[in-house]
């Protein structure tokens, strides 16, 4: 039996990077459900086969810098001690922004680089609603380390900042859909429709691969 586990990895380094590389992660669960307006699965297939890197953008720098100060401030806000952790079920990863020590509460931090962000715009809304690429994070993040509550905090500044809580948000549905798309993202290649021979000649390597462990 597989068991969720806690794994000792610091974010951001070589270790890191390396072990995402060959897990299903939280930041890639949007583009298999095919909401990311960042990346399609033709992208993330590529990278997951070392055929392609990710870019870091200033934006994505950005929210880094960040992360620790708008930690440090939600966690003032909720008032409980919260630090990043690395987390991992079967095949299934998440690098969590933060949890606290007990378990029962994680939080996803985004630090947008403009505030016309569509993150900081949804929640600001008079319905607030998670903008559906960071909610499939969230489904993916509950799969991996459920706990009893799970919170989106978009931080700004001190003064400028917005909290949910999207623990009802997710439901038993949203992870079978999610675990379907992940199943599907690699059991049919995304990258048929390619030209390119090297890409071609994997995705049927892959599907043969595929076809003779079902015989």
């Amino acid at each position: 039996m597989i068991d969720r586990q806690i794994v000792d990895l610091t974010q951001n380094t070589p270790p890191w990077i390396d072990w995402r590389k060959v897990l299903r992660m939280a930041s890639d669960a949007a583009t298999v459900v095919g909401v990311s307006p960042y990346a399609k699965p033709a992208d993330l297939w590529q990278v997951k086969h070392g055929l392609k890197t990710v870019a870091v953008t200033k934006p994505m720098i950005h929210g880094s810098n960040l992360e620790q100060t708008a930690r440090a401030k939600v966690a003032e806000i909720l008032d409980v001690e919260l630090e990043p952790q690395c987390w991992q079920y079967g095949a299934y990863g998440a690098s969590l922004d933060a949890i606290s020590a007990d378990g029962t509460i994680k939080v996803e931090i985004k630090c947008p680089f403009s505030e016309t962000s569509a993150i900081y715009g949804h929640l600001q809304a008079e319905v607030p609603e998670i903008v559906p690429y960071v909610f499939w994070q969230l489904v993916h993040q509950q799969y991996v380390c459920p706990t009893e509550k799970t919170y989106l905090f978009v931080y700004f500044d001190d003064d400028k900042f917005e909290l949910i809580d999207a623990t009802n948000f997710i439901t038993s549905e949203h992870i079978e859909q999610l675990l379907d798309a992940w199943d599907d993202f690699y059991q049919n290649p995304p990258l048929i429709e390619r030209d390119d021979e090297v890409i071609k000649n994997l995705v049927m390597q892959h599907r043969q691969i595929l076809a003779e462990e079902e015989r």
